[in-house]
């Protein structure tokens, strides 16, 4: 069992040997095809042309004989406060390339890369065959040697235990035999004695006349029988004595010798070569690991140059030319003619008069179409954001195009409205009264979408505007009946739980201000609504809002991802956007954060003014916010019964949605 458990470590110690020499060889490779494509790609990537960048066949030689140290008295400097250039003193050296130009800290990085990864390359790649030849090949003639010589140790082993077991075996034959003449000398001397005791007895004189002897000398026999008997005892307590010494002997020097001797052979030298391996193994992964922390922070140092404002200012000088301001345009009179101002005169004012008109027509669509364009922009960020936070929703980078053109759309025009206000101010400066034309704007070409009356807006400050979230039917002839969904116009303010409102009918009335909400948008403040549609009397549509999305500027609806929105138009000049009314109040909202709404999508019922009770049958847990949870015998109000399976109820002073199946009509 011991010489099994001894074999069965060493063969542990080659096998774990063996597979360690697998690994190391399959990793070389590996390593080695690395190092030696990495290589390859860097020649590739150094011998590539860079159309646009400088020739990089000689990447090795950054800042010697690529780049050349170009010291100046002064580099560029973009001024933060306009975007004209202007020149700042700078005392460090630029490196430039042999055509004069700056090299770019971008190339710098980037070279810098593919020499630092070419020396990895190369570091990897000789680190692999260091690896076969120090390592695989070594375990290769390291195990077949230890192999032979761990059988030879085991031949040992079996010859030393065979001799060991003889001792046992000897011992134990002669404790045996030891144990069997005891007995037997024993049992002769009792005989002897009880014989000599009373030599003709009856039963000793029956055995005498067996015997044919008479009692004395049937006694001495019996004592000759001992005595023999006794003497071979001797004999064999001795040999046994001496077995036990033996034996015990060659215990002692197995187990406190012999048995350490044994497990140095088993082991031989596996724990120093298997150290020795495995270090020299760290060796050259933390040479590899120097060799890119070193070239990390060559890379690093490379890539912390690398910054917008020296790279522009940089771009800049070496293209000056470009980027001087031109001088300013003069008016160059001809012969003869010495005005050189705006003349207002009775045969130009009219003209001038009506280019005025056609101007700030011009400006007006430009900062309606401006505003346009920064809501949109707006809410794209917004559903950016949403994508964002919420990926199952739809992917950010989606948006990323959508942004470009809207930044760029807005860029041009406030460019143009430079050029327009420079001309209206110069205009105005010179007193031209605007003149009314029918010329059409230019500037309608790229102002497509803009929604017209939109330069007329009513300002009507202290007008607010409300929605009805509750039906109501007047008790008496000063009370106004309102419906849910109804929008309402007041001037006056809150008393004791009342205010004097207006319906879009022109009825005017007292409602009770816990029934209607105070709409966001005021009256006449919406830039984009052409017209109003009444939710309690024309075809309505509902949606649901899937995204939260918070509103920009007055004139636009905030949504939160659950609520109903009733759509009073779609009309607004552009189907990116809706307008439409919730409980949070009135305004545009872009149609793309909506859906279908939980219950009936349309619905051409007139709300009813009568309404009725239902109590809960069973017990409902809302399924989101457009939903009402209710318990069994809860009582609730429904104000809309126009859906078949989803009727909308308040209870608690709680809006939404109950299911029809759930409650009982009182």
């Amino acid at each position: 069992m011991l010489i099994a458990k001894l074999q069965n470590r060493a063969e542990g110690n080659l096998e774990v040997l063996s597979e360690l020499r697998f690994f190391m060889r399959e990793k070389a490779k590996l390593d080695d095809e690395y190092g030696r494509g990495l290589e390859k790609l860097v020649k590739t990537m150094q011998n590539r042309k860079l159309r646009r960048g400088p020739a990089l066949s000689t990447a090795s030689g950054i800042g010697k004989s690529l780049f050349k140290p170009k010291p100046r008295d002064v580099k560029p400097q973009l001024s933060s406060s306009s975007s004209s250039t202007s020149i700042a003193s700078v005392e460090d050296p630029e490196y430039s390339m042999e055509d004069g130009s700056t090299v770019r800290a971008i190339y710098s990085a980037y070279l810098a890369i593919l020499i630092e990864a070419d020396k990895a390359g190369r570091a990897r790649a000789h680190a692999s065959e260091r690896s076969v030849t120090e390592i695989s090949e070594f375990l290769k003639d390291y195990t077949q040697v230890r192999s032979f010589t761990l059988k030879k140790t085991m031949d040992f082993a079996i010859k030393y235990q065979t001799e060991l077991h003889a001792s046992y075996d000897d011992f134990e034959r002669v404790k045996a035999m030891y144990d069997r003449l005891s007995k037997e000398t024993e049992s002769a001397k009792r005989r002897y004695e009880e014989t000599a005791k009373k030599p003709n007895s009856g039963l000793n004189a029956l055995k005498n006349a067996v015997s044919r002897m008479d009692g004395e000398e049937r006694v001495e026999t019996l004592r000759q029988k001992w005595k023999s008997l006794d003497a071979s005892l001797a004999k064999v307590r001795n040999d046994y004595l001496l077995a036990i010494a033996a034996a015990n002997s060659q215990q002692i020097q197995f187990y406190e010798s012999d048995l350490t001797l044994w497990m140095q052979k088993f082991d031989n030298d596996f724990h120093s070569t298997a150290k020795s391996v495995l270090s020299t193994y760290t060796t050259l992964e933390s040479g590899i690991a120097r060799i890119l922390d070193d070239s990390m922070n060559t890379i690093r140092l490379a890539v912390n140059k690398v910054d917008q404002k020296a790279d522009t200012e940089a771009f800049v000088f070496d293209n000056t030319s470009l980027f001087t301001d031109p001088s300013k345009f003069s008016y160059e009179p001809y012969t003869g003619d010495f005005v050189n101002e705006i003349a207002v005169t009775d045969v130009t004012k009219t003209a001038l008069g009506q280019k005025l008109s056609h101007l700030l027509s011009q400006s007006a669509e430009l900062a309606n179409h401006l505003e346009k364009k920064q809501h949109e922009l707006s809410g794209v960020k917004q559903l950016a954001a949403t994508y964002a936070s919420t990926p199952q929703f739809g992917n950010a980078a989606n948006t990323i195009d959508q942004v470009i053109e809207l930044e760029n759309a807005i860029d041009l025009i406030k460019c143009i409205q430079s050029r327009v206000s420079t001309q209206v101010k110069l205009l105005e400066n010179a007193n031209v009264t605007p003149v009314s034309s029918v010329v059409e704007s230019p500037i309608l070409s790229i102002s497509n979408g803009i929604h017209a009356g939109s330069s007329t807006r009513e300002s009507r400050s202290n007008r607010r505007e409300f929605i009805c979230v509750y039906s109501y039917d007047s008790k008496d002839g000063g009370e106004l009946s309102i419906s849910e969904g109804d929008l309402l116009t007041s001037d006056a303010l809150e008393s004791d739980g009342w205010i004097l409102a207006k319906s879009e009918k022109g009825e005017e009335g007292l409602v009770p201000f816990n029934y209607i909400q105070e709409t966001t948008t005021k009256t006449g403040s919406n830039p984009v609504i052409s017209q109003q549609v009444s939710v309690s009397n024309a075809n309505v549509t509902k949606v649901q809002a899937l995204y939260d999305y918070n509103a920009s500027c007055e004139g636009e609806l905030t949504l939160v991802a659950g609520d109903v929105v009733t759509i009073t138009s779609k009309a607004t000049g552009d189907d990116a956007w809706w307008e439409g009314v919730s409980n949070r109040g009135k305004g545009l909202f872009p149609s793309n954060y909506v859906g279908a709404a939980a219950a009936a999508v349309t619905s051409t019922a007139v709300p009813s003014e009568a309404l009725f009770y239902a109590e809960a049958v069973f017990d409902y847990a809302a399924g989101d916010e457009s939903e009402l949870s209710f318990r069994v015998g809860d009582v609730v109000r429904v104000v809309d019964d126009s859906d078949g399976d989803w009727w909308m109820a308040v209870l608690n002073n709680e809006r939404g949605l109950v299911p029809a199946s759930y409650v009982a009509r009182r």
